[in-house]
């Protein structure tokens, strides 16, 4: 199994050395839980909005060619999820208020490198099992950038319905993680006090 691999197989783990430090070493501020709360929220908001229209296929450690999803979130960047999760992480950071300027120093390559291997498998995966409509979509839509309009890419693809229920069941296990880390940062702003 090659490292980058292994580390998306294992990406819920991979980063729980790093959120302890944060937790540990946590000084928020009031401006900086400000700007931490409000990417932390369009990170989750982002990723919500791509779940109601990938499904369950979202939560998959490996990549896999089920449907090719062109609507919502998928006409505007061919890969929401992963700017939902670098908002998350972002807005965490900001929300702890340590580890500046390190911290995102080493996130952001980091985070960068691993999902940037992964786009790339699932991107092999989908043009394999979409030839001719993964062609067209990968034309209209960029890989990292967002269109402000969202593309039209007629026959590549499903646009889909988005499902509320759908994305909150896919994105259950990280609203959950999401909330033990609020509830953690809580208290230790409340036992250890901050700025």
């Amino acid at each position: 199994m090659a490292l980058g691999e292994g580390l998306y197989r294992h990406r819920g783990w991979v980063p729980v050395v790093p959120i302890v430090a944060l937790l540990v070493f946590a000084r928020p501020t009031a401006a900086g839980v400000a700007a931490g709360a409000g990417l932390w929220g369009v990170g989750e908001g982002i990723r919500l909005w791509a779940a109601a229209y990938l499904g369950k296929t979202a939560r998959s450690s490996r990549p896999r060619a089920v449907k090719l999803v062109t609507g919502g979130p998928y006409a505007h960047t061919r890969h929401p999820l992963y700017w939902g999760n670098f908002l998350l992480t972002v807005g965490f950071v900001l929300l702890c208020g340590a580890g500046w300027p390190w911290v995102p120093a080493v996130v952001v390559p980091a985070f960068w490198g691993l999902y940037g291997v992964h786009a790339r498998r699932e991107e092999a995966v989908l043009a394999r099992a979409f030839p001719a409509a993964h062609a067209r979509y990968r034309k209209r839509v960029p890989r990292w950038r967002w269109r402000l309009r969202p593309a039209a890419v007629p026959g590549a693809g499903e646009r889909g319905r988005p499902g509320l229920r759908r994305a909150l069941r896919v994105e259950a296990r990280t609203l959950g993680a999401e909330g033990w880390l609020l509830i953690a940062l809580g208290l230790r702003a409340a036992l250890f006090g901050s700025q």
